[in-house]
């Protein structure tokens, strides 16, 4: 059977799991307790190619739409506030949502700052979705002090939908897991069969502590934007070999089988990009390929 190679963040133990959580849009990377990585396929996504992830820029679909809505919203909220006006917009909140979970720890000499709130709704929609794919989207900065916001989401009937949203003092792993273990004891049946995150440490390590053996992906849009931002860069490239460099690394994440990878992989080693240019091994060959396994489910 013809599958896709896509890259995968789980731990060691549940290598054997992926091969039926791994059906998704999105690039898949593992990342052990050892740090490797490994090349695992996607089941599903028949015909998908990298540029499916730019495309939703440019013609975003209505789910897509609804979930960048939900996501102003939350934003919005926080926007305008700086790290000392939380604990009154706490208050204010417990005052007129009483029924909603909020939990708020001000910052203090041995603590950090840390708001973790989630609405009826929300609650509920976890409730009816215990086991489907979550999505944590860490890429917001609010309020004037740039404090970081998480927004948990669920892909639930074709579309994304916010569960529920945090504001950390800083990334680190301990407040990830500490917000995602907050989450948890509100929803007891909560059981993610995978999460999908950013190629960051923080959130990996957090959700790999709060969540042992659950996948951890990586979305497209996130890699394929990494790839362009560093390739572009005009001090790792010349203009002419930008585009080209690009289109063979789509082709080697896109291979279909184990020998196609294989193959793709050494025309990439042998091609002069990569004889000729240091940063080139140094970045894609230390970041994204080192102890690369190719595993194929039929």
């Amino acid at each position: 059977m013809s599958q896709q190679i896509s890259l995968c963040v789980q731990d060691a133990a549940s290598t054997s799991q992926s091969g039926t959580d791994g059906a998704d849009a999105h690039t898949k990377m593992s990342c052990p307790e050892d740090a490797d990585i490994r090349m695992l396929p996607a089941q599903a996504s028949q015909g998908r190619t990298e540029t499916d992830a730019r495309t939703k820029l440019s013609c975003p679909e209505d789910a897509d739409i609804r979930y960048h809505v939900q996501a102003a919203q939350v934003i919005h909220t926080y926007s305008k506030l700086q790290p000392r006006d939380l604990e009154d917009h706490v208050a204010q909140l417990k005052l007129v949502h009483e029924d909603h979970n909020v939990f708020f720890r001000k910052q203090s000499f041995r603590e950090s700052v840390l708001l973790v709130h989630q609405t009826v709704e929300q609650q509920q929609t976890i409730a009816s979705y215990p086991t489907e794919k979550y999505f944590l989207d860490s890429t917001c900065k609010t309020t004037e002090g740039a404090l970081p916001l998480i927004l948990l989401s669920v892909q639930a009937n074709g579309s994304h939908q916010i569960v529920g949203s945090a504001i950390l003092q800083e990334k680190s792993s301990r407040l990830m897991q500490e917000a995602l273990e907050i989450f948890k004891s509100w929803n007891p049946t909560w059981k993610p069969v995978s999460f999908t995150a950013e190629f960051e440490e923080e959130d990996i390590e957090g959700v790999k502590k709060a969540f042992h053996g659950v996948p951890i992906l990586l979305c497209d849009y996130h890699r394929v934007s990494a790839w362009s931002k560093w390739i572009t860069e005009t001090r790792n490239f010349i203009i002419g070999s930008k585009g080209a460099l690009l289109s063979i690394l789509e082709a080697l994440s896109n291979a279909s089988t184990k020998e196609m990878y294989h193959k793709l992989l050494e025309q990439l080693q042998d091609s002069s990009y990569w004889k000729e240019d240091e940063r080139l091994c140094k970045w894609f060959g230390s970041r994204w390929l080192p102890c690369c396994e190719v595993s194929l489910f039929c």
